[in-house]
């Protein structure tokens, strides 16, 4: 009896036993696997476009969204923009796909800095019963997307046969390094490089000023180049503008005095950086500058060309150096980094006649009243005594 009821106690153990894991052992959470990668479309454009898969192991908790997350990881994040969450699926760019989503081409927040990025996107499924599970796939990438062309170059001659080359200054690109001014003058085949300038932190437009094309007669024409920061993002790396697309209209230098030779070029050789020039900063209008205007010209108009006759007193070096604004330019400032080209600034030599008339005026006066007191002082010879 007692061993028969041993033997069926000893089933239900084993019984119990087997039946455990099947009871003790529940499906697990969804698992979501995914993989993105980013790339920008073709030409200058933005912003960065995702791609990417998310997949769910459960065919009963499919992907319901994804969501991104962009974030700078180049130098100095704390004056670069914060990006928010992106929900990525459901939208117009997600394709159901199994148990997820494919991503095709989703575009992420414009990145107005060149340089590098990342981005995480997380891919969440839900099993009614069994509960939610997340799967995060991450990617880097580099943003070099080329400045805009310089709009609205212009140059023009002034009366000191000084060159003003003058463009839109660029303030929608926030990491703009400098502009490169190229020439092309009388028997050039090519634009040349002749200075850079550094970006500048006000104006609309920029005026640099090119002394070098009054020492040889005939047509010259510029062109202006954007430097950016490229995929680096720190400044060692650079991207530009297409400077073919920002031509200023031709402008026609005389043929300077005989006698009169260019100094030397300060142009290094060897397809080294141009020389740094600081540039100008002005308004939209100007009040003059531009040869053939005595009235002042609008910034969008562009000066017409002409042939420059020299001054009758011009000498070797010039009335104006190249870092001084010449009475014709107006209120477009300087740009003292140019080299300074030596002149005459010689005065009219009336600036001694002022103290020497102030003199006579004073002594004058003092005369005056030396002879009104000594009047005063002789004694009457007209007057009848009282009686």
């Amino acid at each position: 009896m007692r061993r028969g009821m041993a033997a069926a106690a000893a089933a239900v153990v084993v019984a119990l036993a087997c039946a455990s894991p099947v009871l003790a052992a529940p499906p697990d959470n969804p698992v979501v696997t995914g993989s993105i990668s980013v790339a920008m479309s073709a030409g200058p454009s933005n912003p960065p476009l995702l791609s990417g898969d998310f997949q769910s192991d459960d065919s009963n908790g499919p992907v319901t969204s994804v969501t991104a997350l962009m974030s700078w990881t180049g130098p100095d994040p704390d004056h670069h923009p914060k990006f928010p969450p992106q929900k990525v699926c459901p939208s117009a760019q997600c394709m159901a796909k199994g148990n997820g989503f494919h991503i095709d081409r989703f575009p992420l927040p414009t990145a107005d800095f060149n340089g590098p990025y990342h981005v995480d996107a997380t891919g969440t499924a839900t099993n009614p019963v069994f509960g939610t599970g997340n799967g995060t796939a991450k990617a880097d990438f580099a943003v070099n997307v080329p400045p805009p062309p310089v709009t609205a170059v212009m140059a023009a001659i002034g009366k000191d046969r000084i060159v003003t080359v003058s463009f839109d200054r660029d303030a929608t690109t926030p990491d703009v390094q400098s502009y490169y001014l190229y020439r092309k003058g009388p028997g050039d085949k090519d634009f040349t490089a002749i200075a850079q300038t550094p970006q500048l932190n006000t104006g609309a437009r920029i005026n640099v000023f090119d002394d070098r094309a009054q020492y040889k007669g005939g047509d010259y024409l510029y062109q202006v180049e954007t430097h950016r920061n490229g995929a680096s993002g720190d400044g060692t790396t650079t991207v530009v503008s297409d400077k073919a697309k920002s031509q200023s209209n031709k402008v026609t230098m005389s043929d300077p005095p005989p006698g009169v030779t260019a100094p030397p070029t300060t142009t290094p050789k060897g397809g080294g950086p141009p020389p740094v020039v600081r540039g100008t900063p002005s308004g939209v209008t100007r009040s003059s500058g531009f040869s053939g205007s005595s009235s002042g010209s609008s910034s969008g108009t562009t000066p017409t060309s002409e042939a420059v006759t020299p001054d009758p007193g011009f000498v070797r070096g010039l009335p104006y150096a190249a870092g001084s604004p010449s009475p014709d330019n107006g209120n477009e400032g300087d740009n003292s980094a140019v080299a300074v080209t030596p002149g005459r600034h010689g005065s009219s030599g009336k600036g001694w006649l002022v103290p020497v008339a102030g003199s006579a005026v004073f002594i004058l006066g003092a005369l005056h009243l030396r002879i009104f007191k000594k009047r005063l002082d002789e004694p009457p010879t007209t007057l009848t005594p009282i009686s």
